[in-house]
């Protein structure tokens, strides 16, 4: 960067400004937060988007995330879990308020803690003509996602039809 600096001076070009910070690391806790490695979190997303993949940081990348977004260490007394629920709910207030990041924790503990069904779940009808039903391409054009990430969903068994879940499509 200062040798960019000495070849503008040489050439009568007005020497540019250098700021160096230090790069967020993804969600995957390895490279740096980029949608090219959808490993980010976008601050336009839903509140629950927000605070659900805050909480999937890894533990080795908390104390990175608090320095360079809140600027202080995870609290001591707090272990991971807790302390990413701590960040979640303070970037999430962060961009949308206190009442929508208590409503994103409340959101995320219905599903991902109790188990129980979201408030609101999209609904998908298929054609009537249509006999024999493709799981995976009634799931990809359902939720816009791939038709080979909706076929790992189903072998997860993150796929339930009435409570029960559907282990193949």
């Amino acid at each position: 960067l200062l040798l960019g600096r000495y070849i503008q001076r040489a050439y009568g070009q007005p020497e540019q400004v250098i700021m160096t910070m230090p790069l967020l690391v993804g969600t995957d806790g390895e490279r740096k937060m980029s949608k090219s490695f959808d490993n980010y979190i976008g601050i336009t997303e839903p509140p629950e988007e927000i605070y659900g993949k805050t909480l999937s940081l890894p533990d080795s990348a908390l104390p990175s995330w608090y320095s360079l977004l809140l600027g202080r260490e995870p609290p001591a007394e707090l272990g991971p879990r807790d302390a990413k629920r701590a960040l979640a709910r303070t970037l999430v207030e962060r961009f949308y308020g206190e009442n929508a990041a208590q409503a994103a924790e409340a959101a995320f503990d219905q599903v991902h803690i109790r188990h129980e069904l979201p408030d609101e779940m999209p609904t998908v009808t298929w054609p009537a003509g249509e006999r024999d039903v493709h799981l995976p391409a009634l799931l990809a054009r359902a939720f816009g996602i791939s038709s080979s990430e909706a076929r790992r969903a189903l072998e997860q068994g993150g796929v339930r039809l009435d409570g029960e879940r559907i282990a193949n499509g």
